[in-house]
């Protein structure tokens, strides 16, 4: 059983799924948001074959897994019975759209921490400049790596570093931060 007593923002959720997938685990995922209801996936060989959440299941219960802010992960391994509820999309459609519902929220998230209208307008292209430019030294999971990070609420600084840990190599890291920097016009020297 993996248990994360920690609460974990929605897209470090979705992460933890994901590798789950990725595993081609079998068993239950549990998501435990902060209320009474429990969100409840059920996995074979990695394969997402029930959702159940607020009394939906299925396609019907995505809507609701979006509205998670925050929650504790848990995994049973083993088998569960499935056989009375709805099926729900494929996999790699399920973990698109939680991953897309990561983004909308992170953008709603940049909206509300900052009352600068220019700065609003510049929070899609300067997430498309970090995700693009971390995606060259780690593959796809920049994407996911980013949004966790943006849904911090920190400052731009702090970000571009924190993404620049994730880098295994520090020369590479050193580059990553030349290039975003760059890229946003900001000083090199504050972010090294």
């Amino acid at each position: 059983m993996i248990q994360d007593n920690q609460c974990l923002p929605f897209s470090e959720l979705v992460l933890g799924l994901q590798q789950l997938c990725h595993e081609r685990r079998t068993g239950l995922v549990l998501i435990r948001p902060g209320g009474p209801n429990v969100a409840r996936i059920t996995l074979v060989n990695g394969e997402i074959v029930a959702i159940v959440f607020h009394g939906k299941s299925g396609s019907e219960a995505l809507p609701q897994l979006a509205t998670i802010d925050s929650g504790q992960l848990h995994f049973i391994e083993g088998q569960f019975p499935t056989s009375k509820i709805l099926p729900p999309p494929a996999t790699e459609d399920i973990l698109a759209d939680l991953a897309t519902q990561t983004a909308q929220s992170a953008n709603a998230k940049a909206t509300e921490t900052t009352d600068n209208g220019s700065w609003d307008e510049q929070v899609p292209e300067i997430k498309t400049v970090l995700e693009t430019a971390l995606s060259e030294y780690i593959g796809p999971m920049a994407r996911l790596v980013c949004e966790s990070q943006w849904e911090k609420g920190q400052d731009l600084e702090t970000i571009i570093k924190a993404l620049a840990a994730k880098i295994p190599q520090p020369l590479h890291r050193k580059q990553f931060i030349q290039e975003v920097c760059a890229q946003l016009s900001l000083p090199t020297s504050e972010q090294e």
